[in-house]
């Protein structure tokens, strides 16, 4: 089935999403000020009672404004960002489903836009005494959500936090799955914290959750006893909402505006951040992963060879942002030269419905168009792995856990610009990494994982056609795998 035809009123919020969006930064970059008129119409359209039209304001708050004002890595666009969110707070306390979030600013000392922006300040510009080191029991770092950035970022924080204070435990809020991103680590705990894909208040009352998790895991803890460190996450968006009172000691890695010389990945600036607010050697993003992970792509990798072919693991998931795609063609077409350069494949399903109903188009196009021998896995059961036949392609989907270890036992890792190159990158294995939108130079260079010499970026928006972009993946290909023993 097709998606249904938008309504007339969905069709005139767009168009009043886009044109308030616009004013928001027309305004600002005149005159250093946030346009109340403007986005009072966005929010209204947010609280419109046609939920369909909600939506379209949501998807043009969030996706539309702040993911656009955040990926340019401007700190003019950071500091927007801030002065438009902070009041879009404060509109949501004081309506009637906001009152719980107004009651936990109350409780926090948050009167208002200029307390919110305060405290963020503080926190960013806040430096950690190296002599207090011993006396850190507790440090408590917000996940920041999507998986690609909980690694780049997220890990090199908690390792840096376990590295400083030894005798602290690092609770991270965040999915239960990253327990399998920190498996070994015994002083490393995950307390649930859900953030909601959709809904203004419901990602605010996310917030609200999460500083009252932070309340209770600390409690018992004297305020010098404890630190929060904010990585730039979802659920206090963006280091605007304080998870706990102003006596206890809190920092906030502005990843959007910070710069360092010489740094330009993410990863590396949020290490070079740490170094300087805590001091230690510089931090890189790692993982340590289940046994049964790792024993059972172990497994996978010496099934694929038998016949002593390298092993490339593709990722073509994208978290549904179809922007960052190139198209079917492109993936069928570089799975199928792949194959025929005598290369076995990794193929991952994706994470949804649709992720999985394309990989599922792909493989029956391989199946009519190739005699690749293909085999489909799910989980990590060492078991359902045969014992003798030879395969060519194995298609897998299952926890992220065994996705890291599958990616981790592969010669390289290829896909677009999602989790699996920063995988890849934390776990030493070479990495083809594509990105397909034009125009977000600042985007690629964060987002492009270190180190340089084990990553390749093809820009597939500078090449003319699909075949040119395929050509390209191939080369990187063949000069990454002979730097591999």
């Amino acid at each position: 089935m097709g998606s249904r035809l938008k309504t007339v009123a969905e069709t005139q919020a767009e168009a009043l999403t886009q044109s308030s969006s616009s004013q928001l930064l027309r305004r600002f970059q005149e005159t250093g000020a946030v346009d109340e008129e403007a986005l009072g119409q966005l929010l209204a359209i947010v609280a419109d009672d046609d939920s369909a039209v909600a939506r379209v304001g949501l998807c043009g708050l969030f996706a539309g404004f702040a993911e656009q004002l955040a990926d340019s890595f401007d700190p003019s666009c950071a500091l927007l960002y801030d002065l438009t969110f902070v009041r879009v707070i404060d509109w949501c306390r004081r309506q009637p489903r906001g009152q719980r979030v107004d009651n936990v600013l109350r409780d926090l000392g948050i009167d208002g836009p200029e307390a919110l922006l305060r405290r963020r300040d503080a926190g960013a510009a806040d430096r950690y005494e190296p002599q207090r080191r011993e006396t850190i029991q507790c440090c408590v770092v917000p996940s920041r959500v999507t998986l690609g950035a909980d690694v780049a970022v997220t890990s090199v924080v908690v390792f840096h936090l376990l590295q400083r204070f030894p005798r602290s435990m690092v609770v991270i809020l965040g999915e239960p799955r990253l327990r399998e991103l920190f498996y070994e680590e015994p002083r490393v705990e995950i307390v649930a914290c859900t953030y909601p894909a959709i809904g203004l208040f419901e990602r605010l009352e996310a917030w609200c959750d999460a500083a009252a998790l932070v309340e209770r895991t600390l409690q018992s803890l004297p305020a010098h006893m404890s630190l929060i460190l904010d990585p730039d996450s979802r659920l206090t968006q963006l280091g605007l909402l304080p998870l706990a009172p102003e006596s206890r000691r809190a920092l906030h890695f502005d990843s959007r505006s910070y710069r360092a010389p010489g740094a330009h990945y993410l990863a590396t600036l949020a290490g070079r951040w740490l170094l300087a607010r805590l001091g230690g050697t510089l931090p890189r993003p790692r993982l340590t992963l289940p046994p049964a992970s790792t024993r059972f792509a172990r497994l996978v990798a010496r099934l694929l060879c038998r016949e002593r072919r390298p092993i490339v693991s593709l990722t073509f998931g994208t978290g549904d942002n179809e922007a960052k795609r190139l198209g079917f063609d492109y993936e069928v077409t570089l799975v199928r030269q792949l194959l025929r350069r005598g290369v076995s494949v990794v193929l991952f399903r994706g994470v949804g419905e649709m992720e999985r109903e394309r990989t599922a188009r792909l493989l029956l196009a391989l199946q009519a168009a190739t005699s690749a021998r293909i085999l489909e896995l799910r989980g990590n059961d060492p078991s359902a792995i045969p014992g003798d036949d030879a395969v060519d392609l194995v298609a897998w989907e299952g926890s992220i856990g065994t996705y890291c270890a599958l990616i981790g036992a592969s010669n390289l890792h290829v896909g677009y610009d999602s989790s699996g190159q920063h995988v890849a990158a934390a776990l030493g294995v070479p990495t083809v990494d594509l990105f397909v939108e034009a125009g977000k130079a600042a985007l690629e260079a964060r987002w492009t994982p270190a180190p340089r010499e084990t990553v390749r970026v093809v820009r597939a928006y500078r090449c003319g056609r699909c075949s040119e972009v395929v050509e390209q993946v191939l080369l990187h290909t063949n000069e990454l795998l002979a730097l591999t023993p």
